[in-house]
Order: C-alpha cells, then structure tokens, then sequence
C-alpha cells in the first residue's frame, strides 16, 4: 500500500494552520466599535482640485457621455434591425428632395 505521508504534509501543516490565520475570535460589538474609530479617524479630503485635475475630470464626463451616446445609438440600431417590420408611422406622401 502506498504510504503519501510525505507527499501531503505541506497540506496537513497548512489546514493546522488555517484557524489560527483566518479565525480571529472577537466579539462582534468590538468589531463594530474598531470600525467605526477607523471610519472616524480618517479625515475628508478638502484639498482644492487643481485646474489639471479638473480639465482631467471633464474630459473624462465627455467620454462617459460619448460612450453612453454610442450604446444609445447602438441600441436603437439593434431596435430598427429587428423590429422594422413592426414600427408604425406615417408615411411621407409630399416628401421633397432637399436643396443645397
């Protein structure tokens, strides 16, 4: 019979060691008492934006803007595609070409 003793003490050491590593025995009003200080003890950032970061920022809205345009416009695509048949609408009896 073979003897894998050898072969599996890495894992037998390291589920010995998983409670003592992942399970910290507290209670849980002294897990939410050490959050909140955390929370507090950070301070809000009130530095003022700087004219880079904020042409940064709105550029970056511009793009997001774009990119929300372009799905619009890839949705209605998707819509007009499929679903042609099915639009009602008037028809254009007096349509003109346009002048240039």
């Amino acid at each position: 019979m073979p003897q894998f003793g050898a072969d599996i003490s890495f894992f037998k050491k390291i589920s010995d060691s998983i409670p003592r590593i992942v399970l910290e025995h507290r209670d849980a009003e002294e897990l939410r008492e050490t959050r909140r200080r955390q929370l507090d003890a950070k301070t809000p950032d009130t530095s003022e934006i700087s004219d880079d970061q904020y042409a940064q920022d709105e550029f970056l809205r511009f793009v997001a803007a774009m990119s929300d345009a372009i799905r619009t416009m890839d949705v209605m695509d998707q819509i007009v595609k499929n679903f042609s048949g099915s639009l009602v609408g008037d028809d254009r009896h007096n349509s003109q070409p346009l002048e240039r």
